[in-house]
């Protein structure tokens, strides 16, 4: 055993983020899902599939099995077809494809169907030769591999159809996923090639995708609406498609899927819990499953020697024990120093998913420790994963001594000295004094003198209080010198009494403490008394506030009529017009263009005054807007009437000459 455990620790482990907790709301999806009332062929798929991956079935079995069989006899599309199938198959009401059905699937034309179609397609269809309900030659599907390669993308990834410019991981995930179940047929040397295309654009793709903060895939964790499905398709099509699917584990993307998938468990959306539900039955019962190892507690206390056992859980995602498994403790290390504590330790096993030893056998001081955990399944590589822990101790100070002392020649004029449980009473003191704090802090587990992150004096008065650190000494003690005018300060020198406590706090000691001391009386000079400050908690007077009146306006009646006036000329023009006739005469040549232009540009300039009005543009867009249009209106209406003033010169002369 030790040899064979010296061999283990001699492999070269790999570094994995192995999830720490379990898979624990199944109970929970299955409730939802079995109170859900589907309204369609395609959520009863996702609420049969994804009860079928929970290890669960509906209850209304008939009602689905009669919508699969209804939508069957319709055949409308390939993906009713599809979901119809599924449905059909996993309650085991399964008929025989009728005519519509074998239609559908068998005469598809692959360069006219989306991959996503070809996919139902593809699925349905094997699904129903696989439980002898359709009878073909698989060959007849083989041609679809052509088409897939024709939409491959520059970067690898399949695209839904020809037309696009980019593909997705989704559509690739279909695109394996086809090819795996056309994998075994006879196919022809360009169809072999774009299977190996296929394989080796898998690990592009993971490289490709994973490190982005797209919201592709997992990765990432951000807001992601197609991360369920992308991740699902991708993941599985790979896994069909390849037969070593060493990269998933190497590059521990199994392990950063279950550890996000865990962290997000969809309720809300039907479609994201189906392929939630088939990612958490993939990681627990395909080629590679993943691996939890927890720890139920993560906090230890030096104080108790028998609390020193660190337990290692090491199950499936279900929280199943499993097989032929040896977890080795690699390293444990201190966070504070980087100093190692244990080294190449092979767990004990409690039980068959329980694994422990004792930490405190090597005496570790308080602090955090990060554990380098082995875990060997079989004759495989040691796979490494970290987790980490605290170690906490108790504390407790034996006794506090205080002298009040004369600011001037240090004599010591009082002293006080009180032990756990006890007080020292009532003194006074005044602004002339100091005050000189000694105490020391033990570990109660080591029984040595230790240092803590807060030892502080705090005196409470009614209305003040104030709050000085102790500073920690040399011979391991604490001990100030606290100047009576110093704390006055803090105190706004107001004479009374003062309760006194010493606190005691750490992040790694469990038992923090405040301990209340005693009662001092300060007596400060009445000159150096601040004024109490403003409580600004306090509630204050109701604020009044009188708006601005409104200006007076004119009467309906005054408005009404000064509307009128506006538009009478505007009423007057029009019947102007009207009585007189409009007679609108462009020149001709160049003349006409000109005029064209003209009217084109004052066009322009009324439409970016409108696009100013309705918001559209904004004021320094208007002004560019006009700078262009506006001198070119000059120039095309100088040169319109300069054309027609010509024309007209022209025509007055002709009548001279006549």
């Amino acid at each position: 055993q030790i040899y064979f455990f010296i061999v283990c620790l001699s492999i070269v482990g790999l570094s994995y983020g192995f999830p720490s907790s379990t898979f624990t709301q199944g109970n929970s999806l299955r409730n939802i899902l079995k109170e859900y009332q589907p309204i369609n062929i395609e959520e009863v798929f996702y609420v049969v599939q994804a009860l079928d991956n929970l290890s669960s079935e509906p209850s209304s079995k008939s009602s689905h099995c009669d919508l699969a069989t209804q939508t069957l006899n319709e055949a409308s599309d390939l993906a009713s077809i599809y979901h119809a199938v599924y449905v059909s198959e996993t309650l085991g009401c399964a008929k025989n494809a009728n005519q519509k059905v074998a239609g559908k699937l068998l005469n598809l034309k692959p360069e006219l169907t989306s991959t996503e179609d070809l996919f139902y397609a593809t699925a349905a269809a094997f699904k129903l030769k696989d439980k002898k309900h359709l009878s073909f030659t698989s060959s007849q599907f083989s041609p679809i591999l052509s088409v897939l390669s024709d939409r491959v993308s520059v970067d690898g990834s399949v695209k839904d159809t020809a037309d696009e410019r980019s593909g997705t991981l989704y559509h690739s995930g279909l695109a394996f996923q086809i090819a795996a179940l056309l994998k075994s047929s006879d196919l022809t040397q360009d169809q072999k090639f774009t299977l190996e295309i296929f394989e080796e654009n898998i690990e592009g793709l993971l490289e490709l995708y994973t490190e982005t903060e797209e919201g592709l895939m997992y990765i990432d964790n951000s807001d992601s609406r197609t991360a369920f499905r992308t991740t699902e398709s991708f993941i599985t099509g790979s896994f069909e498609l390849l037969d070593d699917t060493d990269i998933f584990t190497e590059e521990s993307i199994l392990e950063n899927v279950a550890e996000h998938i865990l962290l997000n468990c969809p309720f809300s959306n039907l479609r994201d819990v189906y392929h939630f539900s088939k990612l958490i039955n993939l990681m627990i019962k395909e080629k590679e499953p993943s691996i939890v190892v927890s720890l139920p507690n993560t906090t230890f206390s030096a104080t108790d020697k028998s609390s020193g056992n660190i337990a290692v859980l090491v199950t499936d995602l279900l929280g199943n024990p499993i097989s032929n498994v040896k977890v080795f403790l690699m390293k444990a290390t201190s966070f504070a120093d980087d100093s190692v504590v244990y080294s190449n330790q092979q767990l004990n096993s409690v039980s068959n998913k329980e694994f422990s030893f004792n930490f405190f056998t090597g005496k570790p001081s308080q602090g955090y420790y990060f554990l380098d955990i082995g875990v060997q399944v079989g004759g495989d590589t040691i796979k490494q994963t970290t987790r980490t822990i605290k170690v906490v101790t108790s504390v407790s100070v034996a006794s506090v001594s205080i002298d009040v002392l004369d600011s001037a020649d240090k004599e010591v004029t009082q002293s006080h000295n009180v032990v756990p449980g006890k007080k020292f009473g009532h003194f006074k003191t005044s602004y002339f004094y100091s005050l000189n704090l000694h105490f020391s802090v033990k570990d109660d587990a080591s029984k040595q003198l230790t240092r803590v992150q807060q030892a502080t004096i705090r005196f409470s008065g009614r209305t003040t209080e104030g709050s000085f650190a102790i500073e920690f000494q040399e011979d391991s003690s604490y001990k100030s010198l606290l100047d009576v005018k110093e704390i006055g300060r803090d105190l706004w020198y107001i004479s009374g009494d003062y309760d006194v406590s010493l606190i005691i706090g750490d992040p790694f000691i469990d038992n923090s403490f405040v301990w209340e001391l005693g009662t001092v009386t300060f007596n400060f000079p009445p000159y150096l008394k601040v004024a109490e400050q403003e409580n600004v908690y306090a509630t204050r007077n109701e604020i009044e506030h009188t708006f601005r009146v409104p200006d007076k306006r004119p009467s309906e009646t005054v408005s009404l009529g000064f509307s009128a006036g506006v538009l009478v000329p505007s009423v007057f023009l029009l019947i102007s017009l009207l009585t007189i006739g409009i007679s609108i005469k462009f020149p001709s040549g160049l003349g006409f263009i000109y005029s064209l232009l003209f009217l084109a540009t004052i066009g322009g300039v009324f439409f970016t005054y409108s696009g100013f009005w309705f918001g559209h543009f904004n004021m320094f867009e208007t002004l560019g807007k006009l700078l262009f249009v506006g001198p070119l209106s000059f120039l095309f209406g100088y040169l319109a009437l300069k054309a027609k003033s010509n024309t007209r010169l022209a025509e007055h002369e002709k009548v001279k000459q006549e």
